[in-house]
């Protein structure tokens, strides 16, 4: 059988990922101010807007590590980043989603690597399926609903605007699998 379709992890596969103290603090800048626009003042300023967001997303990674779970949006701002807040923890729920895509994209900056366009460009030439996953934070950008192991495929579920279902064959059995942190690990058997 011949492969038929390639899926790339989007951050450090097809784009690069940076981020620093200052690249953070501008980021910090703007959820301060869609915070603010949603009626959510924390009464921080950007540095210590930044530290608390920072501080809040390390606890979570913790979590993640140890415990092999995702947080949805509405708990990683409640209990994370804000868990002691005086904040109204169902506003902060309802604008969760919209703080997560502003935290994903301007906390870090996010660069496509050079040669992404002409490998993808190839790839489509030759007639390959193409796919890009992603363990992003925000449900509306990518949450994995469902991951199945068959025999000969994995079944992948997506809720998304409209809950994609993929279907990625495995050329060889699968001998053990695993799902960690959003990220599955295959050894071919």
């Amino acid at each position: 059988e011949s492969i038929r379709a390639v899926v790339f992890d989007l951050g450090g596969t097809l784009e690069d990922i940076y981020y620093d103290d200052a690249s953070r603090l501008k980021g910090a800048r703007v959820l301060l101010e869609l915070l603010k626009k949603k009626g959510l003042d924390p009464g921080l300023s950007p540095l210590e807007l930044r530290d608390t967001v920072v501080a809040g997303i390390k606890r979570l990674y913790r979590y993640r590590e140890e415990e092999e779970r995702e947080q949805p949006p509405e708990i990683v701002w409640t209990d994370y980043i804000f868990p002691t807040s005086a904040l109204p923890r169902d506003r902060l729920q309802a604008a969760a989603e919209e703080l997560t895509v502003s935290y994903e994209n301007s906390f870090y900056t996010r660069t496509l690597r050079p040669e992404v366009p002409a490998m993808l460009d190839a790839l489509a030439q030759r007639r390959f399926k193409l796919a890009v996953i992603s363990n992003v934070l925000s449900r509306g950008q990518v949450e994995v609903k469902k991951l199945e192991w068959k025999p000969g495929s994995v079944e992948v579920t997506l809720s998304s605007p409209k809950a994609q279902r993929l279907v990625l064959e495995v050329p060889r059995p699968i001998k053990t699998a695993k799902l960690r942190d959003a990220s599955a690990i295959l050894a071919a058997g």
